[in-house]
C-alpha cells in the first residue's frame, strides 16, 4: 500500500488550479495593457514621421501639432488630450515631446497607470 502512493506522479488539483489562475492573470494583463502600448507605438511612429517631414522645416508650433494631429487621426489614435504633446524650440533646434499617462482599470478597484514619454528632434 505504501509503494502505491510513492509512485504517483503529476499535477494535483491544487497545482492545476494555481496554473489556471496564473494563466488567467497573465491573459488579463495582456488584454488590458496591450492596447495602450500599441497606441503608444503608433504615436511614436507618427512622431518619427513628423520629424522626417521636410515641409515642416522652420514652421511654428501650431503647424507641427496640426501635422501630428492629422497623422494620429489617420492612424485612428483618439483619446489623447492636446496637452500630451509639446513643442520646444531652443538652441536653434525644435523638439516634439509626448508625455502622458493612461489609467487602465484591471479588476475590482485596482488600476494600472502607464506612463509614456517620447521625444524627437525635428529636422533643421
Amino acid at each position: 500500500m505504501n509503494g502505491y502512493f510513492g509512485q504517483q506522479r503529476g499535477f494535483g488539483l491544487i497545482a492545476v488550479l494555481f496554473w489556471l489562475g496564473f494563466g488567467a492573470f497573465v491573459l488579463t494583463l495582456g488584454v488590458r495593457l496591450g492596447p495602450p502600448y500599441m497606441q503608444f507605438l503608433t504615436v511614436k511612429s507618427a512622431m518619427e514621421s513628423v520629424s522626417q517631414d521636410v515641409e515642416l522645416k522652420g514652421k511654428g508650433r501650431a503647424e507641427i501639432l496640426s501635422s501630428l494631429g492629422r497623422r494620429l487621426e489617420v492612424n485612428s489614435v483618439s483619446g489623447l488630450p492636446p496637452q500630451s504633446f509639446t513643442v520646444e524650440q531652443k538652441d536653434g533646434g525644435t523638439k516634439l515631446i509626448a508625455d502622458y499617462e493612461v489609467r487602465v482599470p484591471m479588476f475590482f478597484n485596482i488600476d494600472a497607470v502607464l506612463s509614456f514619454n517620447h521625444q524627437v528632434s525635428l529636422q533643421r
